[in-house]
């Protein structure tokens, strides 16, 4: 009952920091595990600007599913900063990187989006040639890059289409290109990150 985009579930937010320095940051994971996704505007926005129509249409019904979700994150001054996030699931993948400013209610993310991620991702483990062909950890073969920027409420966003044909090495040089080649939209109401069922590293 804290979002009325995500069904089902459990959530942990585990941090912890060092009591001896005022000014230390707080360190760990917002992990949730078995979550149904509904509506959420802005993950239906990004996935309608990447042309996902299918997904985009699942999750305006039934949902999106994601089996795990893992956000690492550093908390200070109301600013948290993310890496490596990633959203696992049969249908939808997804990984994020950037901040999430409470104090001044703005965000700035940018990440992967990779479809159909069970089927997608196989190729990822095959040696040597799978971190060629996918990139990242977490990333798929075919995937869509993209950034959102502003209000947490109503963030622009922007993807770009072209990572969608492209592996994974192709994609990380098409992320220099910023704004090229580039879909964008102004609207969306803000949405939970997701997180899993046990923290990493030390306990809170």
């Amino acid at each position: 009952n804290i979002a009325d985009t995500v069904n089902g579930g459990r959530m942990l937010l585990a941090l912890t920091r060092d009591a001896s320095k005022d000014d230390t940051p707080w360190r760990g994971n917002f992990a949730m595990r078995d979550i149904n996704v509904v509506k959420a505007p802005i993950l239906a926005r990004t996935l309608a600007l990447a042309s996902f129509t299918g997904i985009t249409n699942a999750l305006a019904g039934k949902g999106i599913e994601f089996a795990s979700v893992d956000v690492p994150l550093v908390f200070k001054d109301r600013i948290a900063r993310i890496e490596n996030a990633r959203a696992v699931g049969s249908e939808l993948g997804l990984t994020a990187n950037g901040e999430l400013d409470l104090g001044a209610d703005k965000l700035r993310l940018d990440g992967t989006i990779v479809p159909a991620y069970t089927i997608n991702s196989i190729l990822g483990n095959i040696p040597v040639l799978g971190k060629l062909f996918t990139g990242d950890k977490g990333s798929g073969v075919f995937a869509a890059t993209y950034s959102m920027q502003g209000p947490l409420d109503d963030p622009k966003v922007s993807v770009n289409p072209l990572a969608a044909l492209a592996p994974g090495f192709l994609r990380n040089l098409l992320g220099i290109l910023t704004g090229a080649g580039e879909s964008s939209s102004d609207s969306g109401t803000a949405e939970p990150a997701a997180p899993p069922a046990g923290p990493r590293g030390g306990r809170p």
